[in-house]
């Protein structure tokens, strides 16, 4: 079925189960790196509501009953919001460590778990060789997309990570594929379909490519009927399921495809010709040249291309937005891309080392590989430098203490208002709102809300501030904040008679609300 790959592949690669002394040496120094920043960030309440405390939320209404019920993104069925069965298997961790830290540990673990995939299965499988795999299992830990997975925010995309790398497995393959495989085929792509509603779609067209791939065999009808069967899921889910059970009046993730040109004609039909315009735009252009291209160094040029066809329905998706959050590369909107392109990468990188035997120009060019997604990861505007330095400098270790002490006063059944970094810190309260929502995500403060409010939770009582429309985005910020929700709660603040009890200044302050303005 695939290419072969060349003479970088010996005998003794598909005997060799042992990893090198310095691959091991790497994943442990990155993931105690990682681990760290992520624990200060989650014990100083650095990690965010969107998405990480959404999730939190659901696994304690879950845990004691209440369902899927998300009061951040108003959904009585969360599902309805992200098809996301998957978080239920979250529900015993969450029990035992009701951590923003246990999610990114699941993060990790997954990144983790598919790296030793790829550096055990591709060499024994005669798809890449022991030392490609293991330095490209190097670069997929260090690719900005999942590290921020680690260090930054938990989605629940990341748990299908090894599946997603299983699947790419499949389409690199050489023979055809056996009866365990066909089980494993089965799972990894219904699996994949339950960590998020557009990754059907993936596991719709990973099913069409192996039918593309083995269209000389009595399989490929297999194949085509399973692509048909995920792409219809897709199409009922989206389309009716979701919709008829949302509380909200239309898929808030459309706001990420408008296009200018369109501008709100012809419907729905204007929103996807919007979208399929957007992909020809010089910024997804160059999202396209860097997450192919240049951030795997040029090595899916070299080879592994059916691999990398598996890569195409997430990066369709994130081209035809025009949202610059989803073009972002520190954001989880590539995941379900980079298994296939770290698979095709390990097979280039064969092919291109093949075509050298100088030891040196082999090794440089595999460093190479390595080197571009870490000077990425480290050095870009919300990459990992800046974090660390931020998490220094805001890193409060007592922050979770003292809001299990301001747990004790609160009745869970009353609304509350709390900053969108302190949420994560109170996941087990079902009634609250975030004050400062994305723009497109239903999470604005609405002044019904505002007259049932008894109490906010956050770090900063406004005291200070003069005038509330001075806080705006700044120029070249990304405007993806409910601005206009901000001045509306700040208003009402000002005006509201509370009593003030800081629990760690500037960091936790409870402000309970006597009387209504």
């Amino acid at each position: 079925m695939s290419e072969k790959v060349g003479p970088m592949i010996t005998e003794t690669d598909s005997e060799d189960r042992s990893f090198s002394k310095w691959t091991i040496i790497a994943l442990a120094l990155l993931s105690l790196t990682y681990l760290s920043l992520g624990y200060i960030r989650s014990e100083s309440g650095l990690v965010h509501a969107f998405d990480t405390g959404i999730y939190l939320q659901i696994l304690s209404n879950l845990q004691v009953g209440r369902g899927w019920v998300s009061s951040i993104t108003g959904e009585h069925l969360f599902l309805a919001h992200h098809f996301q069965p998957v978080v239920a298997i979250l529900v015993p961790l969450y029990a035992a460590f009701s951590s923003p830290f246990a999610l990114l540990l699941v993060s990790w673990l997954a990144l983790l778990v598919s790296c030793i995939f790829l550096m055990k299965v591709l060499p024994a499988k005669g798809i890449a060789s022991k030392n490609s795999s293991e330095w490209i299992a190097v670069a997929l830990f260090l690719y900005p997309t999942l590290a921020s997975r680690v260090t930054y925010s938990f989605v629940p995309e990341v748990m299908a990570l090894p599946a997603l790398c299983y699947l790419a497995y499949l389409l690199a393959k050489k023979d055809r594929i056996h009866r365990k495989e066909w089980t494993g085929l089965i799972l990894c792509l219904v699996y994949v379909a339950l960590c998020k509603e557009t990754l059907w779609l993936t596991s719709a067209w990973t099913a069409v490519v192996l039918a593309l791939a083995y269209r000389k065999d009595k399989e490929a009808k297999v194949f085509w009927v399973l692509g048909l069967l995920f792409l219809l899921g897709f199409a009922y889910l989206f389309f009716q399921w979701m919709p008829a059970h949302s509380d909200l009046s239309g898929y808030y993730g459309l706001s990420y495809f408008h296009n200018a040109w369109v501008n709100g004609r012809w419907g729905f039909l204007g929103k996807i010709l919007g979208a399929v315009l957007n992909l020809f735009s010089l910024q997804s252009l160059g999202t396209l040249l860097v997450v192919v291209i240049l951030l795997p160094a040029g090595l899916t040029l070299f080879g592994g291309y059916w691999a990398l066809a598996g890569a195409i329905p997430a990066l369709l998706l994130v081209m035809a937005a025009s949202n610059n959050q989803i073009h972002d590369l520190t954001n989880h909107y590539l995941i379900a891309a980079l298994p296939f392109i770290a698979v095709a990468s390990a097979m280039g990188l064969d092919r291109l080392r093949a075509r050298f035997k100088e030891p040196k120009v082999r090794t440089y060019l595999a460093l190479l590989a390595v080197l571009i997604p870490a000077a990425m990861t480290a050095l870009h505007s919300s990459g990992f430098v800046f974090q660390t330095l931020f998490a220094t400098q805001r890193m409060e270790l007592r922050l979770r203490q003292a809001a299990a002490e301001l747990r004790k006063e609160i009745d869970p059944n009353e609304l509350i208002l709390i900053d969108g970094s302190l949420q994560p810190l109170f996941s087990d309260l079902p009634q609250v709102k975030v004050i400062l929502g994305f723009q497109g995500n239903p999470t604005h403060v609405t002044l019904e809300d505002l007259k049932k409010v008894r109490r906010v939770i956050t770090t900063n009582d406004l005291s200070d501030l003069k005038d509330c429309r001075s806080i705006r985005a700044g120029e070249g910020d990304l405007t993806v904040f409910d601005y206009e929700g901000f001045y509306q709660y700040c208003d009402w603040l000002k005006s509201a008679n509370f009593v003030k009890k800081e629990y760690l200044p500037n960091r936790l302050i409870d402000l309970k609300i006597e009387a209504q303005p």
